[in-house]
C-alpha cells in the first residue's frame, strides 16, 4: 500500500531526522526556485486535490448540495460575463462592477455552452463596457471565452489603443481561422482552426512583458504556435473593453466584427496556470474544491454526472513528469538546457507534485531496474509543496566515490542518483518507501521482451502532456510541459493496400518517409499512441473485417495524423462481377442490432 506523508496546505510538515543541514538548506532553496502553482492531475471531480475521485470527493459534493452559492470567488477574476440574459441590453458582470451594454446583438437563452449566449451578426453587433479599460501596461492577465463560429476574422475581446505600437490587446479569430493575439506591432497565433461551427473554449494568458510570453489555449490545451512576432506589451488605457469587435470612435478604421456565439467571457488579473485553464474548460472554474461544475449557482445531478465521469480514477500524486536521457547541454545555455551543480550535462529526472498537499518523498526510491526497485533512495525530509517540481540528476554517483556526501548533493543543491538513463529505452520507476509499490513508472513500451520508455534522442526530453506520454523538442525542467513552438509534424504513414471491400486476405504494409520515425497501429478501434497499440515491424495480414489505425512517431516531433483504413470482407457471391452498380455494405463491427419487438414483431 502506498504510504504517503501528507500534510494539508498550511499545516506543519512532518520532520524526520538524518538530513544534514547543508543538504536541507540547498534542497530548500532548489525547491523554492522550482515551486509553482500548477496542480496537474487533470481529473474531473477531484475536489480534495488528492489526484483521485472517490467517496471523499462525493462527501465534499454532498456538503455543497443544492447550495444557492456553492463556491467562493476565484482568485484574480476581475470581470465575468455569463451572458445568460433573456432580454434587455445589459450583460451582468458576476465578478464585479463592469456590466456590459449591447450595441446590437441578440440573446440566445438556450443556445450557449452553459445555458444562454450572446449572438453577434458579424456586421455591426458588439458589447461594450463603459468605464472599464481592462488590464493595462505589462500587467499579467488572462482572457477566456467559449465561442462558436464558422467565420474567420472575428474579434472576441479587446481594449487599448490601436494607434500606438504595443498599446492594444486584441484576442480574435484571424483570417485563417486560428486563435490570435495582436498587441500593436507584434502578435502570436496558434494552429487549431476554430471556424467549424462547434463550441471551442479559447484562453490567452500573459505573464510577461512581450508577446513571446503569451500562451494560447484551445479547449483546455495549450496551442502549438504558428508564428510569433516579438513585441513588448504596454497596453494603453484608451478604448474600453468590448466583446465582438475592437473599435475606437473613428469610423475610418477597419474592424473585424465577430459572427457567431460568445458565452462565459472572463478577464483575470493574473496569468492562469496550465491546469487552471484546463479546469475552466472542463468544469467552468479554477477552484478545484468547487462542486458547481457548470457555474449555475447550485450543485445538483448535472454536477454529479460530471464527477462520475472519472469515478475511481487515480492519477499519481507524485509523477515522473519529464526526463532527459541524453543531455548535451553546454554553456551558454539555450532554451531547455540545464547543467548540474558541477557544470556537467548529466541526465535528469523531474518529479512533480500534482496534488494540493505537501508530500514527503523521503525514503522513496528511483530506479531504472524493474528487478531492483530500491536502487537509489531519497534522503529523509525531501518535501514537495503543492505544484512543486524537483530535478534529480541521473549522473551515476556512487557512495564509494563520494564518502560523507551520499546521497550525493552537488554545490547547487541538486540530488544525484547512482544510475544513468539509457537513451535506448529502459524501465524507470518512482517507488514507495516500502521498496515494492510503484508510485509512478514508465513500463508500457515494448522493448523486445521487457518494457519501459521508448528510444530517446539527444536533448529531446520525454514525459507527460495532459496524461499522455510524448517527446518534447524543447525540454522544460522545473516547469509545465508544453508543446514547443514550430514543432514539425511527422508525416502520416502510407499503406500499400487501401481500405475497401475484399474477398481474399490482404497483406498491408505501412511506411513513413521520415528517417528515424516508427509506426504504432491498432485494430481494435482505439487511437494508437506511444503507450497504446503495437509497433509496426512487418506486413499485417488482414483476413476479416478490420479497422486499421496507424500513427507515426519520432523523438522531438509531433505525432502524425492517424491513417485510418477499413477493410471489409464480403462473400464472393455478393461481390459485383457483372454490373457497374455500387454495392452498399453495412457492418456493425461486432455490435448487435436490437430487435424492435414493438413496431416490427
Amino acid at each position: 500500500m502506498l504510504k504517503q506523508n501528507i500534510e494539508m496546505p498550511g499545516s506543519e510538515p512532518t520532520k524526520k531526522p538524518g538530513f544534514g543541514r547543508f543538504t536541507a538548506c540547498c534542497l530548500l532553496g532548489l525547491l523554492l526556485f522550482l515551486s509553482g502553482f500548477s496542480y496537474g492531475c487533470f481529473i474531473i471531480g477531484d475536489l480534495n486535490g488528492d489526484c483521485q475521485v472517490g467517496i471523499d470527493d462525493l462527501v465534499l459534493m454532498a456538503a455543497q448540495w443544492m447550495a444557492p452559492s456553492a463556491c467562493g470567488s476565484e482568485a484574480g477574476l476581475v470581470a465575468y460575463w455569463k451572458l445568460d440574459e433573456t432580454g434587455g441590453t445589459t450583460a451582468a458582470d458576476s465578478a464585479g462592477g463592469h456590466p456590459g451594454g449591447l450595441a446590437g446583438g441578440s440573446w440566445n437563452p438556450l443556445g450557449g455552452m452553459y445555458r444562454g449566449a450572446l449572438q453577434f451578426d458579424g456586421i455591426d453587433d458588439y458589447m461594450y463596457v463603459n468605464g472599464y479599460q481592462g488590464i493595462t501596461g505589462s500587467s499579467p492577465r488572462t482572457c477566456t471565452a467559449w465561442i462558436k463560429t464558422d467565420q474567420p476574422s472575428g474579434e472576441i475581446i479587446s481594449w487599448g489603443d490601436r494607434d500606438i505600437d504595443s498599446g492594444r490587446w486584441v484576442v480574435w479569430v484571424d483570417p485563417t481561422g486560428v486563435l490570435r493575439v495582436d498587441v500593436g506591432g507584434g502578435y502570436i497565433f496558434g494552429t487549431t482552426v476554430l471556424t467549424d461551427d462547434l463550441w471551442h473554449h479559447v484562453a490567452v494568458t500573459s505573464g510577461g512583458s512581450a508577446t513571446d510570453q503569451i500562451a494560447l489555449y484551445v479547449d483546455g490545451k495549450i496551442e502549438t504556435i504558428g508564428e510569433i512576432v516579438s513585441q513588448s506589451i504596454v497596453t494603453q488605457p484608451r478604448a474600453t473593453v468590448k466583446l465582438g469587435v475592437f473599435l475606437l470612435q473613428f469610423s475610418y478604421l477597419t474592424v473585424n466584427y465577430f459572427e457567431g456565439l460568445i458565452d462565459d467571457a472572463r478577464i483575470y488579473d493574473r496569468a492562469l496556470s496550465l491546469q487552471e485553464v484546463w479546469s475552466i474548460a472542463k468544469t467552468a472554474t479554477t477552484d478545484y474544491a468547487c462542486a458547481d461544475m457548470n457555474m449555475d449557482q447550485t450543485v445538483n445531478l448535472t454536477d454529479m454526472a460530471k464527477l462520475s465521469q472519472d469515478w475511481n480514477r487515480v492519477s499519481p500524486i507524485i509523477s515522473i513528469n519529464e526526463f532527459l536521457a541524453d543531455n548535451e547541454s553546454k554553456s551558454p545555455l539555450g532554451p531547455g538546457d540545464i547543467l548540474d551543480g558541477n557544470g556537467e550535462s548529466s541526465d535528469w529526472i523531474e518529479l512533480h507534485n500534482n496534488s494540493q498537499m505537501t508530500i514527503d518523498v523521503g525514503g522513496w526510491y528511483l530506479t531504472d531496474d524493474v528487478d531492483l526497485k530500491t536502487k537509489w533512495q531519497f534522503p529523509a525530509s525531501t518535501l514537495l509543496q503543492p505544484g512543486d517540481y524537483l530535478i534529480v540528476f541521473a549522473s551515476g554517483k556512487i557512495p564509494a566515490e563520494n564518502p560523507g556526501n551520499y546521497p550525493y548533493v552537488d554545490s547547487s543543491g541538486y540530488l544525484h542518483t547512482n544510475f544513468q538513463l539509457s537513451k535506448d529505452g529502459e524501465y524507470l520507476g518512482l517507488i514507495d518507501s516500502d521498496g515494492t509499490t510503484p508510485v509512478h513508472e514508465y513500463n508500457s513500451f515494448d522493448l523486445g521482451g521487457h518494457y519501459g520508455y521508448p528510444e530517446q534522442a539527444a536533448d529531446i526530453s520525454y514525459g507527460y502532456y495532459y496524461n499522455e506520454q510524448r517527446y518534447f523538442s524543447v525540454p522544460t525542467p522545473g516547469k509545465d510541459n508544453t508543446r514547443s513552438p514550430f514543432e514539425e509534424i511527422v508525416e502520416k504513414p502510407d499503406v500499400n493496400v487501401k481500405g475497401g471491400c475484399y474477398i481474399d486476405a490482404v497483406d498491408v504494409t505501412l511506411s513513413c518517409g521520415i528517417d528515424g520515425a516508427f509506426i504504432q497501429y491498432t485494430t481494435d478501434g482505439t487511437v494508437p499512441s506511444l503507450t497504446n497499440g503495437m509497433e509496426y515491424t512487418g506486413p499485417i495480414a488482414v483476413s476479416t473485417t478490420t479497422k486499421l489505425i496507424a500513427k507515426a512517431f519520432k523523438p522531438g516531433l509531433q505525432p502524425s495524423d492517424a491513417r485510418i483504413e477499413t477493410y471489409i470482407f464480403v462473400d464472393s457471391a455478393v461481390y459485383p462481377s457483372n454490373t457497374n452498380l455500387p454495392i452498399v455494405v453495412v457492418d456493425t463491427l461486432g455490435i448487435g442490432i436490437i430487435d424492435d419487438a414493438v413496431n416490427k414483431p
